[in-house]
């Protein structure tokens, strides 16, 4: 159940309804009045990203900030995860097919070189706990 509130708190703040599940994406809304009703939650399965960041020689980099961010709804779809010392890192993210990712570290932004290359994103759904 819910804990109690008394009538003053909910009247001058509100309430906060959030969602909190291991399989799925945080959800909350904030500053429900009291008495509101019909607050639906639409609750998106997590996935992830994965992948490795190198030096031009192979070797891995670790720290190098990663953001995943949905070309089409970037307020809500975005995701960081920072490098490990073997360069891997993973996104939690929402499904979304429009992910653009981007990393970022100190000192190497004057060596970034952008060409366009295909590449193969295999998206799947994280394990039930």
């Amino acid at each position: 159940g819910l804990a109690p509130v008394s009538k003053i708190d909910a009247t001058t703040e509100g309430y906060l309804v959030e969602i909190v599940s291991d399989d799925y994406v945080y959800q909350s809304i904030s500053s429900v009045a009291s008495n509101e009703a019909n607050i639906d939650f639409h609750l998106s399965n997590q996935t992830s990203i994965k992948g490795q960041i190198t030096e031009m020689d192979g070797s891995p980099l670790s720290n190098v900030l990663i953001q995943a961010v949905s070309t089409k709804d970037p307020w809500h779809k975005t995701a960081t995860a920072t490098s490990d010392d073997h360069g891997n890192y993973t996104l939690i993210v929402t499904p979304a097919p429009d992910y653009v990712i981007q990393a970022a570290k100190s000192n190497y932004f004057d060596n970034i070189t952008i060409k366009p290359i295909p590449l193969k994103v295999r998206l799947s759904s994280m394990p039930a706990h």
